[in-house]
């Protein structure tokens, strides 16, 4: 079809009235209304394109049930039913009743804008956005992402969509950024109470997490902020500062701007190649202020997309002999215990550390593994282990398959975040077993210091062997349908009732990553040029369940030259929390919900196997 000059935008989603996910028909609702809340006051020339994929025969349509605005020139709502034969000529048909990503296509073939943004049910968009969207930029070749708020679950649907608006920005959760996911105050600020250790001061959102050469947790940006009570300004406040990786072996320049009520109060730039502490004090007659950060750094490569020019080590009130709280909390110890009593480290590991609350942990390198011992007597055991992400996963939720060598891979397991694990091993009349942890995806350096060359793919911060007696056969069959297709298992099954090994290669790591690209939760917000959406053939049909098939399509799209470009998170949009939300137990849960019906995903390894094997680089 071809496009209409009266429509810029077209908004691409996708649902069907069947009660899926909390509330789906409340929250299709409130985007509608917000919609139509910008339209009447931007006056744009948007269309909303809704995708009925499917509708249950025993139901009403979407038509029927949803309060739709009048056709008018700034946002019309056109509907397109998929009937349910069409959705049954499908592969998986009866078990999964909406193809995302082939609705949305069909969405696409329908709609008449310049543009097309694929984004979901629960997004709100905040006036800023709304704004922009109004205004896109004619530049082809490019696409857009943006980050990611959620919300509360229990917004005011009654009150309507400009009091909903208000209401979000005191009801968020988490923040969905470029790097990481990580939970905010209810007014948006982030949560790092480890670095900020003075009351009254809240750091904006567009931080990133990063470790500074001793492996120490720190933030950094180009641009940022603090927000700061005007009482806790008057005293002063000391930052812990010190050269970011984004600057090489140069200083770092640190522009600081104190903005009040009425424009910038003052200004000045700090210059420093080495951790030093800034104090800053300034007396406001009225109103709180925001203290602006601006620091230059090299350019983005693909081993460190991120300019990170300073570190933030941490915040503390201006009292007291500034000497006195300096201190290398951040340092390694000179020992090295045993994290897990009996175990042997083999492969890449690195020494002991300690986190600043004092745990030890080890990182651990490009391959590693663990030998663990079997005393007489016993027929396995239950190995735990706390496993958190590292510089090499990019700090952000990652897969780390365990494999035994004499058994085969047990399964994978997502790790957003620290997470404890346990798997049993069984001894099948051997002595040792041997272990490898193999994380994916790996290759990600935009976190770790380009001076230090390990490689740290995550961390270990402590495990137990509690080797037993009970019949291991019983957990063989529990490991076994978790992770080993039934082939596998029955091989195992017979290998252990003869008592004999049947030796596997562990796995090699994953090749070089391609490119990072802004992934995170990019299903809700995916803005593109018309022409460049059909060059490069839309998302891919694929019959499975839609996750990380929208981080193909991005993938796609820079295999064709198309450039990301990623807008401010100023330009809000905000999502409506539903079920378990964007947490590791929500993750946890649709995998264990996919893998029992026995849906189809396609992995994030498989994204990034077709990104390089189609030259994304």
């Amino acid at each position: 079809m071809l496009p209409d000059p009266a429509v810029d935008l077209s908004i691409i989603i996708t649902s069907r009235n069947d009660d899926h996910g909390d509330r789906p028909l409340d929250r299709l609702q409130a985007m509608i209304d917000n919609l139509a809340f910008h339209a009447a006051h931007l006056k744009p020339r948007w269309e909303l394109v809704l995708v009925e994929w499917n509708p249950p025969p025993n139901r009403p349509c979407l038509a029927e049930v949803l309060n739709l605005p009048a056709p008018n020139p700034h946002l019309t709502v056109n509907i397109v039913q998929v009937p349910p034969y069409t959705h049954n000529t499908f592969p998986h048909a009866e078990k999964l009743a909406l193809f995302q990503m082939i609705a949305k296509n069909r969405g696409a073939r329908m709609a008449l804008g310049r543009h097309f943004l694929f984004t979901n049910i629960d997004i709100l968009l905040s006036v800023n956005m709304a704004k922009f969207l109004a205004n896109i930029p004619t530049e082809k070749g490019v696409y857009y992402r943006t980050d990611r708020l959620d919300i509360a679950a229990d917004f005011p649907k009654e009150d309507g969509p400009e009091s909903i608006l208000q209401w979000a920005k005191t009801h968020q959760i988490r923040h969905n950024g470029l790097v990481g996911t990580y939970p905010v105050t209810e007014t948006g600020f982030r949560l790092e109470p480890g670095i900020v250790k003075v009351l009254g001061v809240n750091l904006g959102r567009n931080f990133t997490a990063c470790l500074n050469p001793a492996n120490a947790k720190v933030l950094s940006a180009t641009e940022s902020f603090l927000h700061v009570d005007s009482q806790v300004l008057a005293q002063g406040i000391v930052l812990d500062v010190g050269p970011g990786p984004g600057v090489g072996p140069e200083p770092c320049h640190l522009q600081l701007e104190i903005h009040g009520p009425n424009g910038l109060e003052r200004s000045g730039t700090v210059t420093f190649s080495e951790r030093t502490r800034i104090f800053i004090k300034q007396s406001l007659s009225k109103g709180d202020p925001t203290i602006r950060f601006n620091a230059k750094g090299n350019l983005p490569t693909r081993a460190t997309p991120l300019v990170l020019p300073w570190a933030l080590y941490q915040i503390i009130a201006g009292v007291g002999p500034l000497d006195s709280w300096l201190q290398t909390e951040w340092a390694t110890i000179n020992e090295d215990p045993e994290i897990i009593e009996d175990v042997v480290f083999r492969g890449d590991w690195h020494p002991i550390e300690k986190t600043p609350e004092g745990t030890p942990f080890r990182w651990a390198g490009r391959q590693s593994g663990l030998e663990i011992p079997f005393p007489k007597g016993s027929r396995g055991g239950s190995l735990q282990l706390d496993i958190g992400p590292g510089p090499g996963t990019g700090m952000v939720a990652f897969w780390l398959s365990i494999m035994d060598d004499s058994v085969g891979k047990w399964g994978s397991f997502a790790i957003a975040g620290r997470r404890r694990l346990s798997i049993y091993v069984p001894r099948l009349g051997r002595d040792w077993a041997k272990i490898s942890l193999i994380p994916s995806p790996t290759g990600y350096r935009q976190t770790q210091d380009p001076r230090d060359d390990r490689v740290l793919n995550f961390s270990l911060l402590g495990g137990k062997w509690n080797p037993e007696k009970g019949a291991s056969l019983f957990h063989l069959l529990g490991n076994g349908l978790f992770g080993l297709r039934p082939i596998t298992l029955l091989k195992n099954i017979r290998a252990y009732l003869r008592g004999e090994l049947r030796r596997t290669e562990a796995a090699e790591l994953p090749p070089a990553m391609p490119e990072a690209v802004h992934m995170n939760n990019c299903g809700d917000f995916t803005l593109v040029d018309r022409d460049d959406f059909f060059r490069v053939g839309g998302h891919s049909e694929e019959p499975v369940f839609s996750l990380n098939l929208d981080t193909d399509f991005l993938y796609r799209l820079r295999h064709a030259g198309i450039r990301e470009k990623r807008i401010s998170p100023t330009m809000e949009i905000y999502h409506i929390e539903h079920g378990l939300g964007a947490t590791p137990e929500g993750m946890e849960r649709l995998l264990a919900r996919l893998k029992a019906e026995g849906l189809p995903v396609i992995t994030l390894d498989e994204v990034f196997k077709r990104a390089l094997d189609r030259g994304t680089q």
